[in-house]
């Protein structure tokens, strides 16, 4: 069963281990984390499953599994913003959107269909804006997402060809991206 650990980095020379708790899952492979608050969300996928994972770490040394919600395979990057999680799910060709103003209890509010060649890698959320890294064509896809239940796709920015981009983060009037190619793209 994969586990979720928690270290207290307060002394960087010497890290600890101050709780841990199991998935639920065995063999999970976790594709992304986001602590925010009390909470640490958590997306990853198994032989047998893909879920989207709630924890309450209210108490570093005593985290536990909230709630978890089976979801279609592969998911990828994740983020928070207010009282939704931005999920893309790379064989989906989507960003989904869930409401978690009740952690314990997850629901799917609304989803952007990205093109076929899209891929998509992670997701950055910056006000009413999503920004999702689309592996396959070098591109990222920008989703409007002012109405969360009905979020659309306003167009993608090209990236340098074969850049593959697999992590994005966005601040201000700026966007990162990082690429998969070899030694890297910034």
């Amino acid at each position: 069963i994969s586990t979720l650990v928690v270290v207290d980095v307060s002394n960087p020379a010497s890290p600890t281990v101050v709780g841990s708790t199991d998935t639920g899952t065995a063999g999970l492979n976790v594709a992304d984390i986001k602590v925010v608050g009390n909470y640490a969300y958590v997306a990853g996928q198994s032989d047998g499953q893909s879920e989207l994972l709630v924890f309450d770490v209210s108490s570093p040394s005593s985290p536990y599994l909230l709630s978890s919600l089976p979801v279609a395979h592969s998911p990828q990057g994740l983020d928070i913003e207010g009282n939704y999680w931005y999920e893309t799910f790379y064989d989906q060709n989507s960003l989904n959107i869930y409401d978690i103003s009740n952690p314990s209890s997850l629901s799917l509010v609304g989803t952007a269909s990205l093109i076929e060649t899209c891929k998509p890698q992670d997701v950055t959320v910056e006000g009413t804006t999503a920004y999702v890294a689309c592996y396959e064509n070098s591109s990222v896809a920008v989703v409007d997402v002012s109405k969360p239940t009905s979020p659309s796709v306003e167009g993608y920015i090209s990236l340098p060809a074969t850049s593959y981009p697999v992590f994005l983060e966005s601040k201000g009037q700026y966007l990162y991206s990082i690429s998969n190619t070899p030694g890297g793209m910034l």
